[in-house]
């Protein structure tokens, strides 16, 4: 009977340390897994932030643009631009009154 009860429990010693094998290995595989995953993840958080970084520069640009060309929009109102037309148009009169006037003198030599 001894050598009975001695055989089962070899049997079921084989049994356990099967099974413990499997249980081991399997652990292993989740733990590689595990860090193939939190790479991953890591990977994907460092993407995330690059994007964020290079819209929010993009953003900031763009706002920055904005603000510059509505602000210079605004800065000569119809009256300043009038009197610049008009001072252009009388810099271009006194050019050519000018220019006349060196034509006179060069035919007057």
């Amino acid at each position: 009977m001894q050598e009975f009860d001695s055989r089962v429990v070899e049997y079921r010693v084989e049994q356990l340390e099967k099974q413990n094998d499997k249980i081991v290995g399997t652990v292993e595989k989740v733990a590689e897994n595990n860090d193939k995953m939190f790479t991953s993840i890591e990977l994907i958080k460092q993407r995330i932030g690059i994007y964020l970084v290079i819209g929010g520069l993009i953003y900031n640009t763009a706002l920055a643009l904005a603000l510059h060309f509505l602000s210079n929009d605004e800065k000569y109102n119809d009256n300043d631009k009038r009197m610049y037309y008009e001072s252009r148009v009388q810099e271009s009169e006194t050019i050519k009154q000018l220019r006349d006037e060196i034509t006179r003198l060069k035919a007057g030599r």
